[in-house]
């Protein structure tokens, strides 16, 4: 018996030194389908979103250019978007943990009732049962899900955004144009009434009123243009 147990301590040694060789072997789990479809719709965004790993080769920004290069513009170099796509492949990758067996774990237990060895040591591994990583994986896959929804909702967010400021600037400078014509109009007004004024035509009261317009119409104008300056 003597003779058996130091062979017995190198087998036991020599197995557990395989185990910390490679101690990811067989910790990988299998996928599943909501994890191969999260990385399917990862790899087709990217290819849009990232190709190559960096933003795509966007033609230059001009003045009076389509809306829908402006809106590319913004999507792409948007920080809203970016964190909500990195945000997003995160959680996939998570998915792969949740359903993967956690690495080994080596622990020292005192053996108290041999005193001839001070320290045994012991393998000890955490392992969950497949239904309950099956599980794990499926609520990973639901929060990424997720995550790539709030990915889609803040592209949206982004070109809604900008069409809606694009909208509001044409709205503005017609409403700036129009007054303008409007205010030359009101200048001939008044120096039309000033004309009749001076003939017994027509009254002062006549060319006050056109002054008043003329200068209420330019106020306006000069709000608008301000308004103009700030987008």
């Amino acid at each position: 018996m003597s003779n058996n147990a130091p062979s017995s301590r190198i087998s036991f040694a020599a197995a557990a030194l395989i185990v910390l060789s490679n101690p990811l072997a067989g910790c990988a789990g299998i996928r599943t389908q909501g994890e191969m479809q999260s990385r399917d719709k990862g790899q087709a965004v990217l290819a849009k979103y990232r190709p190559a790993g960096t933003v795509p080769v966007l033609p230059k920004l001009t003045g009076g250019g389509p809306p829908e290069t402006f809106v590319r513009f913004a999507i792409y170099n948007h920080p809203q978007v970016e964190a909500a796509y990195y945000e997003w492949l995160a959680s996939v990758e998570k998915i792969t943990q949740e359903r993967s067996l956690p690495d080994p774990r080596l622990g020292f237990e005192a053996d108290i009732s041999k005193m001839i060895m001070a320290l045994m040591p012991g393998l000890m591994m955490d392992l969950p049962g497949p239904g309950k990583l099956r599980a794990a994986a499926n609520v990973a896959t639901a929060e990424s899900e997720m995550k790539y929804f709030q990915f889609e909702a803040a592209v949206l967010q982004v070109a809604y955004g900008f069409k809606k400021a694009c909208y509001d600037l044409h709205f503005l400078d017609e409403k700036i144009r129009v007054n303008r014509e409007m205010l030359l109009l009101l200048v001939d007004l008044e120096k039309l009434s000033q004309s009749r004024n001076e003939v017994g035509k027509a009254s002062m009261q006549d060319v006050l009123r056109s002054q008043i317009e003329k200068e209420k119409l330019a106020t306006d104008v000069a709000n608008l243009s301000d308004s103009r300056s700030r987008f």
